[in-house]
């Protein structure tokens, strides 16, 4: 379930004014050349909304879908190898995670 779904009002679904949850820093599109600088750029505003998420009221921040976004994975520890020159990814990211968390 993701924690929009599962928190409506403190998501402002129901009046965006009662909104709790931070939003998502926004996607930025690059090419493979800039994947570094991009992610560096990034870095701030992803750790604010990391630090805002765990603030927020225990039925929220101590919640299992928001436990087991900042659970480590095998990838976190031995990160696979990526080819950007191929289509295919290795393995599940946490920012996929991160994404469909709050999306």
């Amino acid at each position: 379930m993701q924690i929009l779904d599962k928190f409506p009002i403190e998501g402002g679904q129901k009046d965006p004014k009662k909104r709790i949850i931070p939003f998502l820093p926004g996607k930025i599109l690059f090419r493979r050349s800039h994947v570094r600088d991009v992610a560096m750029k990034r870095l701030r505003f992803i750790d604010d909304y990391c630090r805002a998420l765990v603030r927020l009221p225990p039925q929220i921040s101590q919640s299992e879908e928001v436990l087991r976004f900042f659970e480590t994975k095998p990838d976190d520890i031995n990160p696979p190898v990526e080819d950007y020159g191929s289509k295919r990814k290795s393995g599940k990211s946490h920012w996929r995670h991160l994404y469909l968390l709050t999306s």
